[in-house]
C-alpha cells in the first residue's frame, strides 16, 4: 500500500496551517532542508481551501545573487517600471494584480533569508 505523505496527520497539518495562513492574508515563508519529501506545492495548491485563488510560481537560480524584491519586481511591475523608480515591499505589496494571488518561490538561497524578512 503506498500512502502519500501528505497525507499523513503531521504533514497535512502542515498544510492545513500553510493554507489558513495565505487564505488570511498573510505571506508565508519556509525554510526546508534539502532533503525534504517532494509535494509540498502540490498539496498546498490542491487544498480545497485555495482553490480560488490565482497562482504563479518561480524558480529562482542558485545563481542569481539579486534581492529578492528585485528579481519580484521584475516578474511583475516591469512594464510599469520607470527609470529611477524607487522600489519597495510596500509597493510591490499594493499592486492590486497580486490581491488574491499566490506566489510560489523554489530555489531561494540561504544568502536571502535576512531580506525576506521585509515580506512578512
Amino acid at each position: 500500500m503506498i500512502v502519500d505523505w501528505w497525507s499523513l496527520p503531521g504533514p497535512q497539518g502542515l498544510v492545513a496551517r500553510i493554507c489558513s495562513e495565505i487564505r488570511i492574508g498573510k505571506n508565508v515563508l519556509l525554510s526546508v532542508p534539502e532533503r525534504f519529501p517532494d509535494g509540498l506545492r502540490s498539496a498546498v495548491r490542491e487544498s480545497r481551501e485555495l482553490r480560488d485563488l490565482h497562482w504563479h510560481s518561480l524558480s529562482v537560480s542558485a545563481l542569481d545573487q539579486r534581492h529578492p524584491l528585485d528579481w519580484l519586481w521584475e516578474e511583475f511591475v516591469f512594464a510599469d517600471d520607470h527609470p529611477g523608480q524607487t522600489r519597495s515591499v510596500e509597493q510591490l505589496l499594493e499592486r492590486e494584480e497580486l490581491n488574491g494571488m499566490v506566489v510560489w518561490v523554489d530555489g531561494l538561497q540561504q544568502s536571502c533569508a535576512g531580506t525576506l524578512a521585509a515580506f512578512l
